[in-house]
């Protein structure tokens, strides 16, 4: 990070470290964290991503000091295949939960924000 706060291309802190979550149904789902004293921040990928999708956004957010969790949502990257094919939007929802209660509560919740894949914006399940 540049003296004056802004973003370098060269982050400087420490790599993040491999987690684990359980999901639904037991499985096991595979992050990256890296640390900070700050407020958590979940990171998850589009369809056909991986966590690795936000590796230099994640160091960006962990110099600036806060948690930051990118996770393979299930059936991605390192993560577990779902039993049965069960990709449903209850049990991704309910992946999401059990991080969110393994790493607490992240730093600002903006439902009308998603990544855009594809000219479409994903955002809350709701929506």
């Amino acid at each position: 990070m540049a003296a004056d706060g802004t973003p370098t291309d060269n982050a400087a802190g420490p790599a993040p470290e491999q987690v684990q979550f359980r999901g639904v149904d037991n499985i096991t789902l595979v992050g990256d964290s890296w640390p900070g004293d700050g407020p958590a921040v979940l990171m998850l990928h589009g369809g056909g991503q991986n966590r690795h999708s936000w590796k230099k956004t994640g160091q960006v957010l962990a110099d600036r000091g806060f948690h930051v969790v990118a996770v393979d949502t299930r059936g991605h990257g390192d993560s577990d295949r779902a039993p049965g094919a069960d990709y449903s939007i209850g049990s991704l929802t309910g992946d999401v939960f059990n991080i969110l209660d393994a790493i607490g509560q992240p730093a600002h919740r903006r439902p009308d924000q998603g990544h855009r894949h594809h000219g479409r914006r994903r955002g809350r399940a709701d929506q």
